[in-house]
């Protein structure tokens, strides 16, 4: 869910500078020397507040959000409200700090939204983590950042608007969340902020940006239902009291996009009918000035990129901006700040814009206010909601001098039954008449949740009830008596436990069973009744004895089996074996074998006896299986079901695969080979029994691989030629279909040019990164053994990222590896960009461990380059897994070196090179002449199989045209080797566009051959 086109994220990626970071072969460092530059890149990390109502991303980089479960960011929750429910508030937020330096304004960002900045940076390593414990809160995240750095080497990319120049502060960011019912609709996050400088800080400002796009997760991210909807506003009083609170909500509260602004009822499930907050808590100087601006970020500039502007303001920020507005306000619009100068004015300009929903009003109403007019042939798109931002700020503070610090807080408030009235903006979508929509809002709850986290700050965090203890269990049960279990809980004022037991789920009206608060973690009940169903529900008491909400309940049955222990399985060719240790009770007669394929709904496959091993040959290869065992005994009483464990059955039994994602796209800065890519593999592999699945286009395509696809081959090369990560040809995301095949024993060559993509999102192409398991996705990390990667854009306009001639041997098995300068020029319109023989888009990564270093990078511009002599090819070969992975594509490679490479790093993966002579190899298999065999299936639809037979190695084209005798699309074009071969046609053109239904043919063209068979498409 991007709210920028991938193409926009492109263009901006191309704007990245290199790091200036270089090292020879021979310095590569020892790993954690204090000469490793590399070391020092930041330990970014998230963590979610999920043990309250209001669920939320926090980071230690001072990004609020996930960016709607960003896989880059591990997927988690950006701010679902309630928990658990899908329902998204926030897409990405963060801290703004200004000062000024010297007369100059400066702002730090954690974020900026729109040019994708980030400036604030925690320590490397263990330093850098976010700690993590339930001592004032249920859920409690330290985090450590600093604004340092200039941006290299780990900024995405520079600040468009200027270099950066650090403030050199370090911030201390605390943030707690409480379980209970009264507190668990906020998160409290509490900061200090030290001088750690040289230089003296004056008119500090402290901001939160929000841009919320308030939306259900199944939404589309950048549709009218999902960012292009937000309403904002700042509740200065309720009823009488100042409440300070800078809002945010769905404009109508409708998710689902069938409802839309005519929609008369809510969706339960999807509707985002809440609201959501921030509200300032404390500051040094209770007389700071609090200011309020929203805007509209649009990258088509006026008139909607936007927000509310006084015309007092106008010779204000004139004179702070010597450059001219259009310089610092993207497209001299009065919207999205762009650099420092322009976010310090807004910050500071002390303005409480008016709420949204009255921008076609608000001026003509109240013209004494002297607010700038919006645009009329906007107003009401902005008034009924858009892609809406907002800062809430304060300050100024006046000096920071080296070594001092400041502290303040804020909460992020959420309230439910915001939207009362499911036709309020229906009635009028223009919004001409906005008292009336305001007033069918609802702000009470939102009100009510930010008066009580002031409280529960205003009380040292020490008002809240503490939660109930995790991980409440059954440890063992006999005729008569259970054991449960629990883990300690470490809050600072706990007492003990107080368990609760009933025989109706969910209803605990009875006083606990223990006669006094528990203070260990394991407790026995006593006297029960065999074979009755019990509820088990436990709480927290503190030293006040005040007693905390209770846990969900656990559902035990007094006198069952034990659970089954150390279940394993082991998976081949058709069959997944268990194995498990014998239950000590004696009265347990057999086990059922549960199994399921989506880990949701487990299905008994059978019942055995009293055995501790049992095979289930009713599987496919390529299929993932979950098994779950339970015990049963003599009365027919059933375990509770046993751990789970994976299985994967595959076949392994036909050599090695190759995906070759050749890319056949009319981009000019895509690739236009002058030889293919299959005719060189044709030729290296010669002497190896080997098999393709082509993907020439994967821009949407529906056609994707899968693990039964992957089953048959021990070996799979992948070929990456894409702009697109490679994950778009699995039928999951990519790093999880290859995780499963490495983990059931495949192995892996991974080269190409875009080929770092894998396993990391869209993200990735932010230049240095740690590779750690708290940030991109660990496919890089944990199965391709990668600390960190670099991703060097190419196109044009920056020729100056073409640079590699080559790659030099760090092991000697290995030959030296130089492009082959014919087929680099020949891959890129030269009218696009001049090649002269080096290979574009070639990145480089480190590895854990630097002895599986292949090759280093070998640059045209070997003094200089930042990337001479870094790692771009490694190899993993453990006993968990084996991968080889090239940061190049060995097409590009002149063709003698990549098939000796290819040779050996089949040795390597245990598939030794046989060079057979021709005439010498067997003939069984080698069909007695040509032929075309009819398509299957045929009628087809979306898809069909086109088989055919080649008597000989030779080149093969085959054809597909209409009834009209005009050619549809060209299946194949390309030196093939002699046997069975086939290809699929889903459909589609050559332009990717499907085609209608009717009567087609296709054709088989060889040097000695040629025929046509017809075929039908029915859609």
């Amino acid at each position: 869910m991007r709210k920028v086109s991938i193409l926009v994220l492109m263009f901006i990626m191309l704007a990245w500078i290199s790091a200036g970071l270089s090292y020879s072969r021979s310095q590569l460092p020892e790993k954690g020397s204090s000469g490793d530059k590399f070391a020092v890149l930041p330990n970014v990390q998230n963590r979610a507040h999920t043990a309250n109502n209001l669920w939320l991303c926090i980071s230690n980089w001072g990004v609020l959000g996930s960016m709607m479960r960003d896989p880059s960011i591990g997927g988690l929750p950006s701010s679902a409200f309630p928990g658990g429910s899908d329902l998204e508030y926030l897409f990405q937020g963060g801290i703004w700090i200004g000062a000024v330096v010297n007369d100059t304004p400066y702002v730090s960002l954690a974020c900026d939204g729109w040019f994708w900045i980030y400036e604030l940076w925690p320590d490397s390593g263990m330093t850098g983590a976010i700690v993590e414990n339930e001592w004032w809160g249920d859920q409690e995240f330290i985090a450590v950042y600093a604004d340092t750095a200039t941006g290299d080497p780990w900024a995405p990319w520079p600040d468009p608007w200027g270099p950066h120049h650090p403030l050199d502060i370090r911030i201390t960011q605390h943030s707690y969340s409480w379980q209970c019912a009264g507190y668990n609709d906020f998160v409290i996050l509490d900061y200090t902020i030290e001088n750690i400088g040289t230089q003296l800080l004056t008119e500090l400002y402290i901001g939160f940006y929000i841009d919320a796009d308030i939306q259900h997760i199944d939404e589309d991210g950048y549709g009218t239902y999902g960012a292009q909807d937000d309403i904002t506003g700042f509740l200065g009083m309720y009823e009488g009291d100042t409440v300070n609170i800078a809002w945010m909500a769905d404009n109508d509260g409708h998710g689902e996009e069938d409802g839309g602004e005519n929609a008369t009822v809510f969706t339960p499930g999807k509707s985002p009918t809440g609201v959501v907050g921030m509200k300032v808590l404390d500051t040094p100087n209770p007389d700071l000035q609090i200011s309020y601006n929203w805007w509209i970020s649009h990258m088509m500039g006026l008139p909607r990129d936007w927000g509310p502007w006084k015309a007092a303001s106008q010779p204000i920020w004139e004179a702070m901006n010597p450059y001219g507005s259009g310089n610092l306000f993207p497209g001299n619009v009065l919207g999205t700040p762009g650099g420092d100068v322009s976010k310090y004015f807004i910050m500071s300009n002390q303005e409480f814009d008016y709420d949204q929903i009255y921008s076609c009003v608000w001026p003509d109403w109240y013209p004494d206010e002297g607010w700038l007019p919006a645009n009329l042939t906007m107003c009401d798109n902005l008034a009924n909601g858009f892609d809406t931002r907002f800062l809430l700020s304060f300050g100024p503070f006046d000096t920071l001098a080296p070594g001092d610090s400041f502290h303040f807080a804020v909460a992020w408030v959420a309230g439910d039954s915001f939207h009362v009235d499911p036709t309020n903006l229906a009635q009028d979508p223009q919004m001409t008449d906005p008292d009336r929509f305001y007033s069918n809002l609802n702000f009470s709850k939102l009100v009510e949740n930010s008066e009580t986290a002031l409280l529960v700050y205003q009380s040292g965090y020490t008002l809240p009830p503490p939660g109930p203890p995790k991980n409440l269990r059954l440890s063992t049960t006999t005729d008569s008596t259970v054991e449960l279990s629990w883990s300690p809980k470490t809050y600072h004022s706990l007492l003990g436990y107080n368990l609760y037991r009933s025989t109706v789920p969910g209803e605990h009206n009875d006083p606990p069973i223990n006669s006094s608060v528990i203070t260990d973690t394991v407790f026995q009940d006593t006297g029960l009744h065999a074979t009755e169903v019990y509820y088990y529900a436990i709480s927290s008491v503190n030293t006040s004895y005040v007693e905390g909400c209770l846990s969900s309940d656990l559902e035990v049955t007094v006198g069952r089996p034990s659970i089954p222990t150390g279940l394993s399985a082991e998976a081949e060719k058709n069959v997944v074996t268990l194995f498990w240790q014998h239950n000590s009770e004696d009265d347990v007669i057999g086990y059922n074998i549960y199994r399921t394929e989506d880990c949701s709904t487990y299905v008994l496959v059978d019942s055995v006896g009293w055995q501790d091993i049992y095979s289930d040959h009713t599987v496919d290869n390529g299929i993932i299986y979950y098994y779950r065992i339970t015990a049963v005994d003599s009365t027919e009483l059933e375990s509770f079901s046993s751990d789970t464990v994976y299985a994967l059955p595959m076949a392994f039994d036909q050599g090695i695969l190759v995906l070759d994602q050749t890319n056949a796209q009319t981009n000019p800065w895509d690739y236009q080979y002058g030889d293919s890519v299959d005719s060189f593999y044709n030729r290296a592999l010669q002497s190896y029994e080997f098999a393709f699945i082509h993907h020439d286009s994967c821009h949407g395509s529906t056609d994707r691989v899968s693990l039964p696809e992957l089953s048959p081959y021990e070996v799979c090369i992948l070929h990456c030629e894409e702009l697109l990560p490679f994950c778009h040809l699995f039928d999951d995301s990519c790093e999880t279909i290859l995780k499963h095949y490495l983990r059931a024993g495949g192995k892996l060559i991974i080269e190409g040019r875009e080929a770092l993509f894998i396993g990391l999102g869209i993200g990735g192409a932010r230049g240095w990164h740690d590779l750690g398991p708290h940030w991109w996705c660990d496919f890089a990390y944990n199965w391709l053994r990668m600390d960190s990667a670099y991703f060097s854009c190419f196109a044009p306009p920056y020729p100056e990222r073409n640079e590699f001639v080559g790659a030099r041997s760090e092991v000697p098995e290995y030959p030296d590896l130089d492009v082959d300068t014919s087929r680099v020029n020949s891959s890129i319109d030269p009218a696009e960009m001049q090649l002269n023989g080096k290979l574009p888009g070639i990145g480089c990564v480190i590895p854990q461990d630097w002895q599986e270093t292949i090759y280093t990078f070998n640059s045209a511009y070997s003094d200089y380059s930042p990337l001479q002599g870094m790692p771009v090819a490694i190899r993993h070969l453990g006993a968990d897994h084996q991968v080889i992975f090239f940061c190049f594509p060995l097409y590009f490679i002149q063709e003698d070196q990549a098939t000796q490479l290819l040779h050996q790093a089949l040795a390597d993966l245990g598939v030794p090179f046989t060079d057979v002579p021709d005439k010498e190899k067997d003939q069984e298999n080698i069909p007695a002449c040509f032929s075309l065999k009819q398509n299957y299936p045929n009628p087809f639809n979306p898809q069909t199989i086109i088989e055919y037979e080649l008597a000989k190695d030779c080149e093969v084209e085959i054809t597909v045209y209409n009834i009209l005798g005009r050619k549809v699309r060209t299946l194949v074009k390309e030196f093939q080797k002699s046997g069975q071969q086939r290809v699929k046609w889903d459909g589609k053109d050559e332009e990717g566009k499907e085609v209608s239904s009717g009567i087609y043919f296709y054709q088989i063209k060889t040097p000695e051959f040629s025929q046509s068979k017809k075929m039908v498409l029915l859609r």
